[in-house]
Order: structure tokens, then C-alpha cells, then sequence
């Protein structure tokens, strides 16, 4: 029911403000500074014990790193220096990720390449472009399960998890009722991914955390250091708690950017079918 309502006023807020809608969107990309994305190799390693996990993360603009300057200062850095702190565990990481890519884009573009890359796990990034794009969550669906049936082609039954779609409601360059609107259809879609991730075994889904401006870079649309280090630190748990491995961290990490990964909250999206 939740759902439902959401989808119904998204697509009401949408319809009466467009012509509004339509114009802040065009001032906004013609303000907001383009940003490379992260420099610096695209794979990278921590030592540690045992066999090392074999990190693959593909998507939009997050995994590319945009508003860090280097890899290792970005989200999948951070997401494999979490979860090599936090468990012990090497990790060995691969990112690829492109700035402005859809889950279409992403199949397309991204998945043929990877036949050489060994995964254990596979991240997915995505949603904002989705939600630029004025995807619909039939679409949206429709391209995440064709976008996993070509990962699994590819590389084997791995287990993915779906990073949450980022919450647009609190990016700081998005004027209000844009700000609104958007942040609506980001919640859509993430329910949908939720409801996705649930129908496939060995698919999970991670809350992506809400933001604050001292989360953001200089563009104020995508996160800073500091954001890329909570968000990070919140899917090292998600893909600790999927490949079974022991947690020894808190389940808070302090900081200008905090977050508090709850361990309920990640049992209850938990891998496979409820």
C-alpha cells in the first residue's frame, strides 16, 4: 500500500508541476559544475586473512567515483577498505562505473567487458540516471533483471547486491519543488528495486544512507570523501552479512558524516527469496 501511494502522488506532483519542473531541471544542469570522475586505477587491494574477496562494483556515476579524487577515496575504495577493516578479510576490488549510465547503459556498455574479471560478489550502483531519465519502475525492473541475467551470464550464479537508490529529496543543488519531485521518484524506484531483490535468490538490497551538505563535493549533487566513507561503510555490512563473513566492527561509525548500519535492518533485506 505504501508503494502504491507513493507512485500515485509521485505521478500527480509530476503531472501538475512539469512546465515548473521541466525549467529548474534545465537551470540546474546549466549551474551545476561537471566533475570528472575519480582518478587513479580502477582496481585495487587490501591485504588481510584468509582467501581474498574478489569485489566487482558496476554502475553509474558513484561507482565511477565522481567527487573524489582518487578510487580510493570513492565509494568502492571505501566499500572494500570497510569491509577488509571490518572483517580482516583481503579484498581485491574492481570498479567500473560510468558518469550519466542507466541500468540499460550499464548491460549494454559495461557488462560485456567484464568476462575477464573474477567476482565473488557483485555491487550494483545505480538509480539516479534512472530517475533523470523519467523511468518508470516497470522499466526500471525490467532493465535490473536483464541487467543480472547478464552479470550471472557472464561471471556465474555470483550473489549482487543492489546499492539503494541515492535519496534525491536531500541533494543540496536541487531547488525546491525539483528537490520534492525528484526525491519522490528516487523512492519509487527504490521500492521497486526492494521488491526486485526479493523475487531472485541470492540478490540483496543495501539502504542507501540520506545525505547532508557536509555529505556532498563541491558540485553538491554527488557525494564528497566523507559521504563515499559512510555509504561505504554501510555496504561493507551488507556484503559481509551476504558472504557470511564475521563483523567486528561497531555498528555506528562517527564522523562529519555518519552512519548507523543496523543489524535487524540488514537481516531484513538478507539475500534470497522472504
Amino acid at each position: 500500500m505504501k508503494s502504491v501511494i507513493l507512485n500515485v502522488l509521485t505521478i500527480v506532483i509530476t503531472y501538475v508541476l512539469f512546465p515548473i519542473l521541466v525549467f529548474q531541471g534545465k537551470y540546474v544542469r546549466s549551474r551545476t559544475p561537471i566533475l570528472p570522475a575519480a582518478g587513479g586505477s580502477e582496481t585495487g587491494f587490501f591485504s588481510g586473512t584468509g582467501n581474498p574477496i574478489y569485489l566487482l562494483a558496476i554502475g553509474e556515476s558513484s561507482i565511477a567515483g565522481v567527487g573524489a579524487l582518487s578510487q580510493e577515496d570513492a565509494l568502492v575504495g571505501q566499500t572494500a577498505f570497510e569491509l577488509n577493516r571490518c572483517t580482516g578479510h583481503a579484498v581485491i576490488w574492481h570498479a567500473k562505473g560510468r558518469n550519466g549510465y542507466t541500468a540499460e547503459d550499464v548491460r549494454k556498455e559495461i557488462v560485456p567487458g567484464m568476462a575477464d574479471i573474477k567476482a565473488d560478489i557483485v555491487l550494483i550502483g545505480l538509480g539516479v540516471n534512472d530517475v533523470l531519465s523519467v523511468h518508470g519502475t516497470r522499466r526500471w525492473v525490467r532493465d535490473l533483471e536483464r541487467l543480472v541475467a547478464s552479470i550471472r551470464s557472464m561471471l556465474g550464479d555470483v550473489p549482487v547486491l543492489l546499492a539503494g537508490v541515492p535519496h534525491l529529496s536531500y541533494f543540496p543543488s536541487l531547488p525546491q519543488p525539483l528537490r520534492t519531485a525528484l526525491g519522490l521518484r528516487s523512492r519509487m524506484l527504490d521500492y521497486a528495486a526492494i521488491r526486485f531483490a526479493y523475487t531472485l535468490e541470492n540478490v540483496a538490497h543495501c539502504p542507501t544512507p540520506p545525505g547532508e551538505g557536509n555529505c556532498f563535493s563541491t558540485d553538491k549533487f554527488h557525494p564528497g570523501p566523507s559521504g563515499y566513507n559512510s555509504w561505504g561503510f554501510l555496504l561493507a555490512g551488507c556484503l559481509s552479512e551476504m558472504l557470511n563473513l564475521e563483523w567486528t566492527c561497531s555498528t555506528s561509525r562517527p564522523g562529519k558524516c555518519s552512519a548507523k548500519p543496523q543489524t535487524g535492518l540488514w537481516a531484513f533485506f538478507k539475500t534470497g527469496k522472504s
